[in-house]
């Protein structure tokens, strides 16, 4: 009875501890994220939060809040509203578009709770959209309109779902705004499955950090030579849009073509 008792109250204090570090986290990073001294916010994070698994572990506390439904579906209608699927450090539209030829397959990488397969749904018979939380991809599934037949949801961390995917035709590859969470390694690794699954003619459309480099925990922008090496078959044309929050010399946005 006694091991039971202590078990329990293990259990409810490392969830607790949890939810506390999360907090912290995100506090740490939002007040250091509005800093203007780099190194100083790089520091401190490194230091304290080394996690490398934190941007699916922050953005996963998020999605298990109770209300997490109600607000992504607020915060879809609110991308719709500003019609954020062709926004200036994307434009995915404008590509899809100027490329009709490739119509079978989008692949939406990150794909969270799903807005952007669901724009992609427009275009093409099939959008596979691959996320590693769990609870994401339920919320996902909630806000998919029931006319979105064409929307596969696989609960999997992209290097993994990427290299197990089937892919016998030219297709788009996407990302929204999600490699710039993740470490270098990570991202390479991305890119790799990428690289070995595309076929040539495909497209990728990456809402991605780049220009001067730049690490922190939550945070990486990466040159053009960086993402030029990480994916040589593709030709690659980079977006110069600059947000006001953003740093000196960081754009966003790439759009590219599979040429071998």
């Amino acid at each position: 009875m006694l091991y039971k008792i202590t078990k329990k109250i293990k259990r409810s204090f490392g969830r607790f501890l949890s939810k506390i570090y999360h907090q912290l986290d995100r506090a740490v990073a939002e007040y250091y994220a509005k800093s203007k001294r780099p190194l100083v916010r790089e520091y401190i994070l490194s230091k304290f939060f080394p996690d490398p698994n934190r941007s699916f572990q922050r953005h996963n506390s998020e999605y298990e809040e109770e209300k997490s439904f109600e607000r992504e579906k607020s915060n879809y209608e609110d991308y719709k509203k500003r019609n954020c699927f062709n926004g200036p450090e994307s434009k995915y539209e404008d590509f899809i578009k100027s490329h009709p030829e490739v119509r079978e397959l989008a692949i939406d990488i990150g794909s969270g709770c799903g807005w952007l397969s669901v724009e992609l749904s427009r275009f093409f018979k099939k959008v596979i959209g691959i996320e590693p939380s769990k609870k994401a991809v339920v919320i996902a599934e909630q806000l998919k309109p029931v006319q979105c037949k064409n929307i596969e949801y696989v609960n999997t961390y992209a290097e993994e779902g990427l290299d197990k995917l089937s892919i016998p035709c030219k297709a788009l590859f996407v990302t929204g705004c999600v490699l710039g969470h993740l470490p270098d390694e990570t991202v390479s690794k991305i890119c790799q499955a990428v690289e070995k699954k595309a076929l040539p003619g495909s497209l990728l459309v990456f809402a991605e950090a780049w220009g001067k480099e730049f690490h922190a925990p939550m945070w990486n922008a990466r040159t053009k030579e960086w993402w030029q090496a990480n994916l040589p078959s593709w030709k690659i044309d980079f977006l110069k849009y600059n947000r006001p929050e953003d740093r000196p010399n960081e754009h966003r946005g790439f759009q590219a073509v599979k040429i071998k």
